[in-house]
């Protein structure tokens, strides 16, 4: 999507768009003590349909597809989970026409279920943003943030502010233009 000739013509096809997918990678010390075409996903007992599979001196990854629709960008999940097993990412729509289009989602990559939040046609999300609330028992206990930028002349861009049911909790809008897909960060202390 990214070439020359098709940012030129603005050409940005169906193919191209983003699909959720999931690698699982095995930390090995030697590739060459692992078993050779053998998906070592399944000899780590993680119950997932990726596989990493030897073939002579690298392995093979195939990851395993959570969603068949394409259209879903900016990942984010609770950062207390980096590194370890978890179930919840947070994803916005591509602007461009797809099912996911406008939305907000909370994927569960365990069980496929998928919660939506759009606001209109009109309003496109930015990156996510996932903030646990402190001393949280559960993955998604927090809050979700999310710039979203409003097309329509006269309306106001916002920060949306997300349970973890994707039911909006507040906003505060700006006076100036949020630039569309702006990547969030959140900075606990400043």
């Amino acid at each position: 999507m990214w070439w020359m000739e098709n940012l030129r013509e603005n050409v940005i096809k169906p193919s191209d768009f983003p699909q959720f997918q999931r690698f699982v990678i095995p930390l090995v010390d030697d590739v060459k003590k692992v078993p050779e075409n053998e998906n070592l996903v399944k000899s780590y007992s993680l119950d997932h349909k990726a596989t990493a599979v030897r073939e002579g001196g690298r392995i093979i990854l195939t990851p395993e597809i959570i969603y068949e629709e394409k259209g879903l960008e900016y990942p984010c999940i609770n950062q207390d989970y980096r590194f370890k097993k978890h179930s919840f990412t947070y994803v916005s729509g591509t602007i461009n026409e797809n099912w996911f289009r406008n939305k907000i989602c909370k994927v569960n990559s365990e069980t496929k279920e998928l919660v939506q939040y759009k606001e209109n046609d009109y309003v496109f999300p930015g990156e996510p943003v996932f903030i646990a609330r402190p001393k949280a028992k559960e993955e998604d206990d927090g809050v979700i943030v999310s710039a979203m930028t409003d097309v329509r002349d006269g309306h106001q861009d916002f920060l949306l502010f997300l349970d973890k049911d994707l039911q909006e909790m507040a906003r505060a809008t700006f006076q100036n233009q949020i630039p569309y897909a702006l990547h969030g960060i959140f900075m606990q202390d400043c």
